[in-house]
């Protein structure tokens, strides 16, 4: 079990969002000009292949290079090797490590059964809309039942790709 830290409730997260400009400034309001579309992409098979020395006639990441040099992006690097990718997906989207958690937890399996802080949470508070896309079954991970407790409206799985190439049983 993971015990709840004494110091945690209500008034400590509103004392430390308290000197926070932005949300004091009214954001969630909107602003100036229209809100960028915003795309997370997490892909566990995803590298960087002008990393690594090999002789190739053209740029196998030529359209990714382009859009990251024109676009805002950054690059992070995955507490994680291997499997288990959603206990990486679960960082990413609340924030929240698994490193205080039981040795072999999945958090998408033994606690997300209710809502959770996360950045679907955080965008839907801006008025965005959250939509979550997994090439895979639904049920994998248990995505399905977490992802609405994640704060996506939407989500699309495998069966939602109509018509598009398999290989191996995935989505090429």
């Amino acid at each position: 079990l993971v015990r709840q830290p004494e110091s945690y409730g209500s008034e400590v997260v509103a004392r430390l969002l308290e000197h926070n400009e932005y949300l004091l400034a009214g954001a969630a309001g909107g602003g100036a000009g229209k809100r960028p579309s915003l795309i997370i992409l997490m892909s566990e098979s995803f590298h960087d292949l002008l990393e690594v020395t090999y002789d190739a006639s053209q740029n196998p990441l030529e359209n990714f290079s382009r859009l990251a040099a024109t676009h805002p992006s950054f690059r992070l690097v995955s507490p994680s090797f291997g499997g288990n990718t959603c206990n990486v997906e679960f960082e990413a989207l609340t924030g929240l490590s698994n490193a205080f958690l039981p040795d072999g937890s999945i958090p998408y399996d033994n606690y997300l059964r209710e809502p959770v802080p996360s950045i679907a949470w955080a965008l839907r508070g801006l008025g965005y809309r959250t939509a979550a896309v997994h090439p895979y079954h639904d049920w994998f991970w248990n995505r399905r039942n977490v992802y609405p407790n994640l704060g996506f409206e939407e989500f699309h799985a495998l069966d939602s790709f109509k018509g598009v190439e398999m290989r191996g049983g995935l989505v090429t």
